[in-house]
């Protein structure tokens, strides 16, 4: 049967230095009769155009990511994961993830500048 699926996200942007920015976001996965799973991320932003983390997934992986902020609407990156559990160890030693971001930007807002990096 179908279970339902919650989610919680969240996420801020705090300014280190004039080209440094931190970015912690947290998600938690919430289904019935299931373990409550969540992701805690804590991204380095570098210049407005670089990124890089690490990632903690409750009880079950580790990993590290980074990026490229191609232009303002593009960005690519990559993520590897390692299973702390490694039940899969046999079959796989870790997960490799490509991301491509598209924003689509239908008016320009020159008076504030936007905190989101999503």
């Amino acid at each position: 049967s179908e279970k339902k699926h919650y989610f919680i996200i969240g996420g801020a942007v705090f300014p280190l230095s004039e080209t440094i920015n931190l970015k912690p976001t947290a998600f938690v996965k919430v289904t019935n009769g299931a373990p409550i799973e969540g992701d805690i991320t804590a991204n380095f932003i570098f210049y407005d155009r670089f990124w890089a983390g690490v990632m903690f997934r409750t009880g079950d992986a580790f990993g590290v990511l980074a990026g490229l902020n191609i232009t303002d609407q593009l960005a690519v990156g990559y993520s590897f994961d390692w299973s702390l559990v490694n039940s899969t160890g046999k079959y796989n030693a870790g997960s490799h993830e490509i991301m491509i971001r598209y924003d689509f930007i239908f008016k320009e807002q020159k008076m504030i500048r936007s905190p989101r990096y999503f």
